[in-house]
């Protein structure tokens, strides 16, 4: 009887044991895989912010020289804009979220993105909201991903004339 009993507990012991590896196992493969998604945002967000190189930086520097910054489009700008319809920075402010997703060897990772933006001046080494137009627009990137991923990225844009 005190062997079946010393069985059972080491029986316990070793069933306590292994699900405790296999959860530690679990919760290392889930960091790893919201780090692989986490990486995934950050350079999708980072190629959406090279692109915007190509945008005009406000409407009225498509079509001329603005050497007056109370010229430019006045904030706050309006939202809610599709992606694909933003001619210049400040369209994408607000804009309807941009579903994408990313190939990988696993499948597709669906990521969305949203962008707010903003006039900045420059103090010191730091970028602060602007009260008025200026000749610099700061795009922030907020990228959602599965598992609770939440990637925010932000990139400031200058007009020179």
């Amino acid at each position: 009887m005190q062997q079946t009993l010393f069985a059972l507990c080491a029986l316990s012991l070793a069933l306590f044991l292994s699900l405790n590896q296999q959860q530690a196992q679990n919760q290392v493969e889930a960091k790893l895989d919201r780090a692989a998604v986490r990486q995934l945002a950050v350079t999708r967000a980072t190629d959406v912010l090279d692109a915007l190189e190509a945008y005009a930086f406000d409407a009225q520097t498509d079509v001329g020289i603005v050497s007056d910054a109370a010229m430019l489009t006045p904030a706050p700008f309006p939202m809610g804009r599709p992606f694909a319809s933003a001619t210049d920075l400040d369209d994408l402010h607000g804009m309807q979220t941009l579903r994408d997703s990313v190939a990988t060897e696993q499948g597709w990772v669906p990521l969305s993105i949203d962008a707010a933006v903003m006039y900045v001046d420059k103090v010191g080494s730091d970028y602060v909201p602007a009260a008025s137009p200026t000749f610099t627009k700061q795009v922030t990137l907020v990228v959602r991903g599965p598992l609770d991923v939440r990637t925010e990225i932000s990139r400031v844009y200058g007009y020179t004339y």
